[in-house]
């Protein structure tokens, strides 16, 4: 059986994606984005529920539904969109989504490794990126037990201080950083970086431990 991964990035994407600035603006949820490739100009479409009275430069309604509506807009074709950065490294894009400003795009991947190539991408592009939720695919047959982690569970100061404590190699045996050194590179009382990561651990080994 083949193991993979799949993952849903979140990507801060309010100045790079139409669709995410849509949402913003709106403050409404797009889903089924997809767009057309090659040419000098792309039509991108998604689908949602915006009071039919907002007025929406450059937007068109193309259809309706009986609670939502289809839009659909040109952009130019030079201007490639955070989706198509990931796809630049033979990663399609699926299930696209868009709320408050924010892409969540999901990926199925081969390894880790190419989850990190992804996130270092999308960097690269100007863009804040990160692993919302992971999804391993294992062998039944090797004893492996595969969890389902949901990052989103964890607020985004929480995110910050546990990303930068692992990359610190705080969590490593012997640790590359201790406490005060890790609460120093946050700007952090280091009782409070303590609060933080118990706070982190404990929703984390909640998911990892829940029955």
């Amino acid at each position: 059986m083949t193991t993979g991964l799949r993952v849903e990035l979140r990507i801060d994407a309010s100045e790079a994606c139409t669709v995410a600035a849509l949402s913003e603006r709106t403050g409404t949820e797009f889903r089924d984005v997809t767009w057309t490739e090659g040419g000098e100009t792309v039509v991108e479409e998604c689908r949602g529920d915006v009071p039919t009275d907002t007025d929406l430069p450059g937007v068109d309604r193309v259809f309706e539904y009986e609670n939502e509506a289809v839009y659909q807009f040109e952009r130019d074709g030079d201007r490639r969109c955070p989706c198509e950065v990931v796809e630049s490294l033979d990663v399609p894009a699926g299930d696209v989504r868009a709320a408050d400003g924010v892409l969540y795009v999901t990926v199925h991947l081969q390894s880790a490794d190419l989850a990190h190539a992804v996130i270092d991408r999308l960097h690269d592009y100007g863009v804040d990126a990160s692993i919302r939720e992971l999804c391993r695919t294992v062998d039944a047959d090797a004893g492996s037990d595969a969890t389902f982690i949901d990052r989103g569970r964890l607020t985004d100061r929480q995110v910050e201080v546990v990303e930068t404590a692992h990359e610190m190699g705080y969590f490593e045996y012997p640790r590359g950083a201790n406490a005060e050194e890790v609460a120093a590179e946050l700007d952090v009382h280091p009782s409070t970086l303590a609060e933080h990561l118990a706070a982190a651990q404990a929703k984390l080994l909640d998911q990892l431990l829940a029955e």
